[in-house]
């Protein structure tokens, strides 16, 4: 039994540039979504751990080791929100 092939018609240039076009500014998208993800995850791991790293610290109830614990968890902040911060900046652009 032989089988009916429905011939189509090649695209032309101008409609591979656009569906490439297109199929990159999708890829686009979801890998900023993505990274915008993944930024937001990692912020939050570093809270948590910070978090956990001043329990620890108080715990011991040393001002010495709470104090070193509180700047050392403070720095740590900053420069997680600096790195996120500079990383959705250029996805911004």
């Amino acid at each position: 039994m032989a089988t009916a092939t429905k011939a189509t018609a090649p695209m032309s240039v101008e409609e591979v540039t656009e569906r490439t076009r297109d199929a990159v500014e999708r890829v686009q998208e979801v890998s900023k979504k993505a990274t915008l993800s993944y930024l937001e995850t990692y912020e939050k791991a570093v809270d948590s751990f910070a978090d956990l790293q001043l329990k620890l610290a108080n715990a011991t109830k040393a001002p010495l080791v709470i104090g070193i614990a509180a700047a050392q968890v403070e720095l740590s902040r900053e420069l997680a929100a600096a790195g996120a911060g500079a990383a959705r900046a250029l996805l911004a652009d």
